[in-house]
């Protein structure tokens, strides 16, 4: 952490918890509804698969925030160039996994629950999750500093 300054490293404090209180949530509605609902409820085909897919979406969005409000890398790291390889690597993996799921239809979907092919899309999640926001971010700031 001797790479951060302070305001990297409140914001990479601030960006966890935010990702814990979400996923501390999505698991107490998911364990409530199942209760409730029973058989009726079950969206994924184990629910390890559920359990999982609850897990990616905090930590997706835990590297979207982190990257936005740049506390995902250190001030001196050359970030252009990293997000431009996660860009084209993490574009180019959900070409290819979409691909897959044409050709295989039933593989995502089992009767109608989740299975465990949902987690091909992982790498194209990363590769997108931390390049877009940071081109957003990058984006916002010249076009502030325009209308400045």
């Amino acid at each position: 952490m001797k790479k951060y300054d302070e305001y990297q490293i409140f914001m990479k404090y601030k960006c966890a918890n935010h990702s814990f209180n979400l996923l501390t949530g999505l698991l107490l509605m998911n364990a409530f509804l199942g209760v409730r609902l029973g058989a009726r409820w079950e969206w994924g085909t184990m629910k390890e698969v559920e359990i999982l897919v609850i897990v990616l979406i905090s930590s997706v969005f835990n590297t979207i925030i982190s990257v936005y409000h740049n506390a995902w890398y250190t001030k001196e790291n050359e970030k252009r160039g990293y997000m431009w390889t996660f860009l084209i690597g993490g574009a180019l993996n959900l070409i290819l996994t979409i691909m897959y799921y044409i050709s295989e239809p039933n593989s995502l979907l089992i009767d109608g629950k989740i299975g465990f092919e949902v987690f091909k899309l992982v790498p194209a999640l990363l590769g997108l999750s931390v390049s877009i926001p940071y081109f957003i971010r990058e984006s916002k700031e010249k076009w502030m500093e325009k209308n400045e």
